[in-house]
């Protein structure tokens, strides 16, 4: 898909990118990290130290036969004490229909994220939860917000996605014939839906409710290029 679910809206203001150290350790259909990491090097997001966790395991793993299950849990405390969880429509839009504003007094943030994969030949499904609470000072009640997508996808030239049971994700899918005009092929075709909400409602913040539906025709002509359309 061209864009991010709407999970983003709660890991990005938390979780972005930090400088940090990280432990890894991983096996034949496993994987198990640990950081922890500074403030986030995006100006956007909010300061403060944060420490997080990510374990996944594949019980059934092979190039075209797989179930994928992954947990992450994460703490930040906030230097500052104010985060904003929000979503952008499409990148740049400077469109939220979602968004807390500024949440103030906030003490430190914990977010724990599942997600399940189950992909047979040509066909996937995926899906993710998250869940965010927040502690508050100055005798303020805490906060949780949640956020979820479910997507299924189809190769129609019946490829299966590539999948890296160390790093406990999927890579980038690579067609078994490229385009080549000489040849006749025309690389991969894939069909893809994703259905993906999240709720910022909670106590005194009222950021709103968004369920957002894609329909995505994705043309990978060869390993390196890949043509997308979404709507």
């Amino acid at each position: 898909f061209t864009e991010r679910s709407l999970v983003y809206s709660l890991t990005a203001p938390l979780f972005d990118r930090a400088l940090g150290v990280r432990a890894s350790s991983s096996g034949k259909n496993w994987s198990a990290q640990f950081g922890g990491y500074g403030s986030s090097i995006n100006r956007a997001s909010t300061g403060g130290w944060g420490i997080t966790s990510r374990a996944t395991i594949a019980p059934i793993l092979s190039k075209t036969h797989l179930l994928h299950l992954g947990g992450s849990v994460g703490y930040r405390n906030l230097n500052d004490g104010n985060v904003r969880f929000k979503y952008e429509t499409t990148n740049q839009s400077s469109v939220y229909f979602t968004d807390t504003n500024a949440i103030t007094n906030v003490d430190g943030a914990t977010l724990v994220d599942f997600d399940v994969a189950y992909m047979i030949g040509p066909f996937s499904v995926q899906g993710e939860y998250a869940h965010t609470w927040l502690s508050r000072d100055n005798d303020l009640s805490g906060l949780d917000f949640n956020a979820y997508y479910v997507q299924a996808a189809w190769t129609l030239t019946g490829e299966s996605r590539s999948y890296n049971a160390s790093q406990g994700k999927f890579k980038r899918l690579q067609p078994n014939n490229p385009f080549s005009w000489k040849k006749g092929t025309w690389g991969a075709w894939e069909l893809a839906t994703r259905i993906s909400g999240n709720d910022l409602n909670s106590g005194d913040i009222v950021g709103g409710k968004e369920t957002a539906l894609t329909i995505a025709t994705n043309w990978y002509l060869n390993r390196n290029i890949r043509l997308m359309a979404d709507y």
